[in-house]
């Protein structure tokens, strides 16, 4: 398994396409759908790459 990276997106439809070219590259990939929830995410596990699309999070502005 490759490296952890952390999607971030609050577009089910962009996380999924992310996610499954990520994953189909060999990484293993996290999603969350707000910053709330990617900080979270931060805290549980050990994520070697940040990938966020939005250029503004709701709940982070």
């Amino acid at each position: 398994m490759g490296k952890t990276i952390l999607v971030v997106d609050d577009s089910v439809g962009i996380r999924a396409a992310i996610t499954m070219t990520l994953s189909s590259a060999g990484f293993y990939v996290i999603e969350a759908a707000d910053g709330e929830a990617a900080l979270i995410q931060l805290e549980k596990r050990r994520v070697t790459s940040l990938f966020q699309t939005s250029t503004c999070l709701a709940w982070m502005a």
